[in-house]
């Protein structure tokens, strides 16, 4: 694993870096969500996005869109998926069902018993552009 200097903090100037793990089957790349059971009967809602780089690795969170916990790890096998959330010392391993709509596992936090995660596919608002086009081409003209 790398290090990178960290300034302005006390105690070692270098902090790990992430090993980058390899892009994401095309099935696998986009957003997921579900709900983490937790005690008491309430659960965590979870949002995991796969988004593939033009350098040929997977950027991967867990939280909310464009922001949240970085995923490390990510690995995928064919339909199987697993993946680590290092700060929170926790993990995730899972198969992807034949149609690509869900991912279906258990989540693994430090100690405690696995717990089973049903992630889905998270719909898109609203449609995409036909192909050939972009978003601009759908935009009302104006005079």
């Amino acid at each position: 694993m790398k290090s990178a200097p960290l300034r302005g903090c006390q105690g070692s100037p270098f902090v790990e870096l992430m090993a980058p793990s390899p892009a994401v089957s095309k099935e696998l790349e986009g957003d997921w969500e579900g709900t983490l059971a937790m005690g008491g009967g309430k659960g965590l809602q979870v949002l995991v996005s796969f988004k593939n780089q033009p350098d040929g690795i997977v950027q991967a969170t867990w939280g909310g869109e464009g922001s949240g916990v970085p995923i490390n790890d990510v690995r995928q096998a064919g339909q199987r998926v697993e993946f680590g959330l290092k700060v929170a010392h926790s993990s995730f391993q899972g198969m992807l069902k034949k149609e690509g709509t869900v991912l279906d596992g258990q989540f693994t936090h430090e100690g405690a018993p696995a717990t089973p995660l049903t992630l889905r596919r998270k719909k898109r608002a609203g449609r995409a552009p036909p192909r050939g086009t972009s978003g601009r081409d759908l935009l009302p003209k104006t005079v």
